[in-house]
């Protein structure tokens, strides 16, 4: 019983952990239950002890006070799992935690794999999806971890576009890219919802896409490739969420409003904005706008509707301001040319980097300590 009660504890010790993460983790029952799936009572003890900052073996070893070769083939599994990022530069291998969102829950189901039960982790991340508090330990800030990227082709109809705001653009300025299996599809498929839109296509970027390769949780593929695959699911109709950063993007995920947790917890919740927006917003120019609904159908938000005008009969596309993104999904829908992108009266100022975007999460939740 003793030894149940201490299990226990390292356990909790583990999701107190978590949860000092900008992004955190919520201390429930189905939230304990997964981290008990993913973790062996071992590698929780040892997760809970890591600074979040990576951190070299040997220092890691003396906080530990573990054997420096037991520890590293021990971070070696973890990080295999995905529970455990490695990172080697200039020779040196420094480790640090996996985060919990994105992180350790979307590793669950990036690959095929068989040392974790997936049917039954699928079942236990659908009932968290169904937690508003679970959910908002994610999105409940100002500062989003993901934002939306430009298709392409609405792109190419302003001069003044960046090329981080593109997804078609950030990926040709990756240094390295990935396919995984999509986490949000391959849950849905194991719970017996299989989606319209491919599986193995969540792109992995730079550093992110060096770890999926290096552990294979992914594999790598060229820039055309790449860059085919996008435009084959820009004309499906995907909306492209990517890092929340200029500099080093780490993902681009391709967001279909049936299946992705990001657009779902909007859907089902309310919380809003799940992801930064553009700098831009959709227009409707009425004049060409035949009411055909096209592009209402096309919106992975659902903030395009048909609104009656005076004319008996007559409707129009309406763009709700408050909702839209300015991703230009919608775009390749729309035949008659009555889209386009106009600039956001408000600024939109996106971090530099990944220790910017962590800095304003955490600030802005009470959790800069």
């Amino acid at each position: 019983m003793a030894h149940l009660t201490r299990t226990k504890e390292i356990y909790r010790m583990l999701i107190k952990k978590v949860d000092s993460y900008p992004i955190g983790y919520p201390d429930t029952d189905t939230a304990l239950g997964l981290i008990m799936m993913l973790y062996t009572p071992e590698e929780a003890e040892i997760v809970s002890k890591m600074p979040l900052q990576p951190t070299t073996l040997k220092r890691l070893a003396g906080i530990m006070k573990i054997d420096e070769e037991e520890l590293k083939e021990t971070l070696n599994r973890m990080a295999e799992k995905g529970i455990v990022i490695d990172i080697e530069r200039n020779g040196k291998v420094y480790y640090m935690p996996m985060w919990s969102v994105p992180g350790f829950i979307e590793m669950t189901l990036a690959k095929l794999r068989e040392d974790i039960p997936q049917k039954e982790v699928a079942k236990v991340l659908s009932e968290a999806m169904k937690d508003k508090g679970f959910i908002g330990k994610v999105f409940d800030g100002e500062t989003q971890f993901g934002r939306a990227l430009l298709d392409n082709k609405i792109a190419d109809e302003r001069a003044d576009v960046m090329p981080y705001e593109v997804a078609r653009d950030v990926i040709k300025d990756a240094k390295k890219i990935a396919f995984i299996l999509c986490y949000c599809r391959h849950k849905e498929r194991h719970l017996g919802r299989e989606c319209q839109y491919p599986m193995d296509v969540c792109t992995a970027l730079n550093i992110a896409a060096e770890y999926v390769i290096n552990h294979n949780i992914g594999r790598e593929v060229d820039k055309q490739k790449a860059l085919e695959v996008l435009d084959e699911l820009s004309e499906k109709g995907v909306m492209h969420i990517g890092d929340n950063v200029k500099k080093n993007i780490t993902f681009i995920c391709h967001c279909c409003k049936c299946c992705c947790g990001i657009l779902m917890s909007y859907h089902d919740h309310g919380f809003y904005p799940v992801a930064m927006s553009t700098r831009f917003i959709m227009s409707v120019k009425a004049e060409k706008c035949v009411g055909c609904g096209r592009c209402a159908r096309r919106c992975q938000l659902n903030a395009i509707s048909l609104k009656p005008t005076l004319k008996p009969g007559e409707l129009k596309a309406h763009i709700d301001e408050e909702i839209c993104l300015g991703c230009g999904t919608c775009y390749r829908a729309c035949n008659k040319g009555a889209l386009h992108l106009e600039e956001r009266k408000e600024k939109v100022i996106l971090p530099e980097h990944g220790m910017e975007k962590l800095m304003r999460i955490a600030i802005e939740r009470g959790k800069l300590q």
